[in-house]
């Protein structure tokens, strides 16, 4: 439930954050939750506080009908595997072995894609620990990804930490909530750069 407002707000702040007012409309924005079970506490708060219900369009994607913004709700155990083998792969427990390599074996004719590779790197990282202790990784994850790989080495060897990479992850998870909060407070960019210690490129980035 909380989750489900924090979200909100980021949509709402996104929505507000511009030089004109409506700027953009609520209605051109979106919202999707992916879960791997129905989130039944959530969806019954929803009901009886914001009288918003979810309305199964297809086997495991049901639209939240009943607030201007609209959204969807997906809940992965149900999706089709041929169909949705990206979407069911949202998630940060994917096992090392068939699972990863029959994804990557999936990916690799849209390797080129923009839209499909802006996806396996979020996947990549949610679960980088299982594809960088993988043994036998196989050879298309090293070439789809190397570059990839070789960065987050880099960054664990500069900074001589055990945890580099897992820690690495957690700290722009960090840094980009204080931003977002500094933000929401009316902070201006330059103050907001200042405060963090990162350049003002950095800031803009993580805003948009």
């Amino acid at each position: 439930m909380n989750d489900f407002y924090k979200v909100y707000g980021y949509a709402c702040f996104y929505q507000s954050n511009t030089n004109r007012v409506r700027e953009i409309e609520p209605t051109e924005i979106t919202i999707t939750f992916v879960c791997n079970h129905y989130p039944r506490e959530m969806m019954k708060h929803l009901k009886e506080v914001r009288v918003i219900r979810a309305e199964c369009h297809y086997k495991g994607v049901y639209y939240l009908k009943g607030d201007a913004i609209p959204m969807q709700l997906l809940i992965t155990h149900e999706l089709t595997q041929e169909e949705n083998c990206r979407l069911q792969s949202l998630r940060m427990n994917l096992r090392a072995g068939k699972e990863l390599s029959d994804l990557i074996t999936k990916y690799e004719p849209y390797k080129d894609s923009k839209d499909y590779a802006a996806v396996m790197d979020l996947i990549t990282r949610a679960n980088w620990k299982e594809m960088e202790v993988e043994e036998k990784m196989c050879d298309a994850l090293r070439e789809l990804f190397a570059d990839e790989m070789e960065k987050e080495r880099e960054k664990a060897r500069r900074t001589g930490r055990q945890e580099g990479l897992e820690q690495g992850l957690e700290e722009g998870l960090a840094l980009a909530k204080l931003i977002f909060r500094l933000s929401s407070e009316g902070r201006s960019e330059e103050e907001i750069a200042g405060k963090c210690g990162v350049p003002l490129e950095r800031v803009r980035e993580v805003l948009e």
